[in-house]
């Protein structure tokens, strides 16, 4: 029976450890917006800026690459996929 609980505690920690690498990675995608925007208005000041729209593009590349994780789970981040179209 202790052997069964043992288990039972483990398999909670990790359910628990990958939704908080999920939620963590939720908080970077409202920081990463937030740049977005700052990085669109520079760009918007400045449209022929190269390192600013590189820099933009780069931003842009992470959110995606970020919200497909959510999305769709990444075993390697230990990022489970979403449990619900709902929340998609």
């Amino acid at each position: 029976m202790l052997t069964a609980f043992y288990i039972c505690i483990c398999l909670m920690f990790q359910s628990q450890n990958d939704i908080n690498v999920a939620i963590n990675i939720s908080g970077k995608q409202r920081m990463i917006s937030q740049k977005l925007t700052k990085e669109f208005l520079l760009l918007m000041i400045s449209p022929n800026d190269i390192k600013r729209f590189k820099q933009f593009n780069n931003t842009v590349n992470l959110f995606k690459y970020q919200l497909e994780d959510l999305k769709n789970g990444n075993p390697r981040l230990n990022i489970p996929k979403a449990m619900s179209q709902e929340i998609i």
